[in-house]
């Protein structure tokens, strides 16, 4: 069963589940890193997220897409087999969105100093190992499946193009 959206209706839904997924996993694991667990920790999750959503749903959507996409189908022919092309397609969306977020997560804990800049280096390090397993390993397959499970293929009409 194919798990992936087939169309820009369906591309929109997976990415804003993927989005919804990923940030609450990063931002835990961020706000833990920072804070360690506490009841304080979690009120700052729940409360950064709305902003990180958007802000990471629009990185991912405007930017971080289109240039994954380009880079991912110059590294893989058309003819690779789906788990190389899944990798690397994978490995450059994880890549964008770690050092797009990572300057963003930077900016809210430093403000616009010298230390932003160190700390993004140091995010994007400490980020990149638990986003890419994460994304291989969890989210892709977990969303793909909640995916389809709500919007079997067929069910997200684009319209604009005529099809299912």
């Amino acid at each position: 069963m194919n798990k992936m959206p087939i169309n820009k209706k369906e591309k929109i839904v997976y990415t804003f589940l993927m989005v919804v997924f990923l940030v609450i996993a990063m931002t835990t694991y961020n706000v833990v890193l920072q804070e360690g667990f506490s009841m304080v920790g979690i009120k700052n999750i729940w409360l950064m997220f709305p902003l990180t959503f958007l802000v990471a749903f629009l990185i991912e959507w405007f930017f971080v897409a289109p240039v994954a996409f380009r880079i991912a189908s110059k590294l893989v022919g058309k003819d690779e087999s789906e788990m190389k092309k899944g990798l690397v397609t994978a490995f450059c969306f994880v890549t964008g969105m770690v050092i797009s977020m990572s300057l963003y997560g930077s900016i809210l804990m430093h403000g616009f100093t010298l230390e932003t800049i160190l700390a993004w280096g140091r995010n994007i390090c400490f980020n990149f190992i638990v986003a890419f397993p994460l994304q291989i390993f969890i989210a892709r397959p977990f969303i793909g499946t909640v995916f389809r499970a709500l919007f079997p293929v067929g069910t997200i009409v684009d319209l604009s193009k005529g099809t299912q």
